[in-house]
C-alpha cells in the first residue's frame, strides 16, 4: 500500500541497522525517492563490479488477463534476463526490496536466477497461461525473499523485505522464515547457498522465527 508522506526516521531504527549503509544514502530526501534517485544512489551498491547491471524500473499496471502472459513477462524472469526490477513508487514494500538489493546484491541475483530457472523448468519457454499455484521450490524461495531471517554466527539478520515493511509499520508481531547460514549470514554466503540447487527445494519443518526474538542487535554486519 502506498503512503502519502515520507519520513527518513526509519533509517536510524534499530531494526534497520543491516540496511544502514544503503539507507543512509536516502537520508537527505524530502520525499519518497524517485526511480532515478534509487538508481543513482543505490546503483553503485546494487551493481558490484563484474555483475550484470540491475535497475529499478516502473511497474506497469497488470492486465485483467494477467494469466495470459509469456514466461518472459514474469517478475523474476525479467530481472534475470533484462536486469529490470519492477518497482512501485511511494511504496515501502518495494523501497525495502531496493534496499535489500543494495545490501545483498549477489544473493538477490542468485535468488532471482533460481526463480527464473524454476519457472523455465516447470513452464517451458512458450507457455501462455500461467498456473494458479507455484511449485514447492518457488514457494520456499519466495519465503526467503519476502520473510527470510538469516541465522548464523553473530546472530540473526533480516533479509526478507516484507519483514522490513512490517517493522516500518510498527508491527513486530510477525514471523520470519529461518535460513541457517553456517558460513556466516552475509551476501556472498547466502548467494553461494542459493546457488546450491539441492537446497531450498522444500520449505522444511523448521519453526518460524518470531520477529521480536530475531531483532537482537547483530555483532557484525555481513
Amino acid at each position: 500500500m502506498a503512503r502519502a508522506s515520507w519520513s527518513a526516521d526509519f533509517i536510524d531504527a534499530p531494526w534497520a541497522v543491516t540496511l544502514l549503509p544503503a539507507a543512509q544514502r536516502l537520508r537527505d530526501l524530502a520525499d519518497w525517492p524517485s526511480l532515478d534517485q534509487l538508481n543513482e544512489r543505490l546503483g553503485p551498491l546494487v551493481n558490484p563490479a563484474g555483475r550484470s547491471p540491475v535497475r529499478f524500473t516502473v511497474q506497469s499496471p497488470r492486465s485483467r488477463r494477467a494469466k495470459q502472459r509469456s514466461v518472459d513477462s514474469l517478475y523474476d524472469v525479467r530481472i534475470h534476463r533484462e536486469g529490470n526490477v519492477s518497482t512501485r513508487l511511494r511504496n515501502p514494500h518495494d523501497l525495502f526490496n531496493a534496499l535489500v538489493w543494495a545490501m545483498y546484491p549477489h544473493a538477490k541475483r542468485a535468488l532471482t536466477r533460481r526463480q527464473h530457472d524454476a519457472h523455465v523448468r516447470r513452464l517451458g519457454s512458450e507457455v501462455k497461461t500461467l498456473p494458479n499455484a507455484r511449485s514447492r521450490e518457488q514457494d520456499t524461495l519466495a519465503m526467503i525473499d519476502e520473510g527470510g531471517v538469516l541465522q548464523g554466527p553473530g546472530g540473526n539478520f533480516l533479509f526478507g523485505h516484507a519483514l522490513y515493511e512490517h517493522l516500518y509499520d510498527g508491527d513486530a508481531d510477525v514471523r520470519g522464515f529461518p535460513v541457517t547460514m553456517t558460513e556466516g549470514p552475509n551476501d556472498e554466503a547466502l548467494a553461494e547457498a542459493l546457488a546450491d540447487v539441492a537446497r531450498f527445494v522444500e520449505p522444511g519443518d523448521s519453526a518460524a522465527v518470531p520477529l521480536r526474538l530475531a531483532l537482537r542487535p547483530p555483532d557484525r554486519l555481513g
